[in-house]
């Protein structure tokens, strides 16, 4: 199988805790593993609760390394008007779950 064709195909998903909302003081707070992020070529979801955010592609600015205080984790960054303007992705494996984006091409900043 040609590697194009594998990240074509690709999708990874990682449990971990997370934190949505309007702005990042003004959030709801999940913790570990109510949370989950599936990170494919075409697109980037965040789940909990029973909800689902889509992100798609062209609307992912970057993924960020976030630590603070006690937090590790992965901030997503994007344009989607329809979604919740701060997302953060909270994970001991953050440095995995961004190897993987940049791996299928996601912007990243570390």
């Amino acid at each position: 199988m040609s590697e194009q064709l594998q990240k074509s195909t690709a999708c990874f998903k990682f449990n971990g805790g997370i934190s949505v909302g309007p702005k990042w003081w003004w959030t709801l707070n999940l913790p570990w593993p109510i949370g989950a992020i599936e990170i494919s070529n075409a697109q980037i979801a965040v789940s909990y609760l029973g909800a689902r955010q889509v992100f798609e592609r062209e609307n992912v600015t970057c993924l960020e390394l976030v630590r603070r205080f006690l937090i590790t984790g992965v901030q997503l960054k994007h344009t989607e008007q329809s979604n919740s303007k701060f997302v953060l992705f909270s994970t001991l494996a953050a440095k995995r779950v961004l190897a993987h984006a940049e791996y299928l091409g996601y912007p990243v900043k570390s």
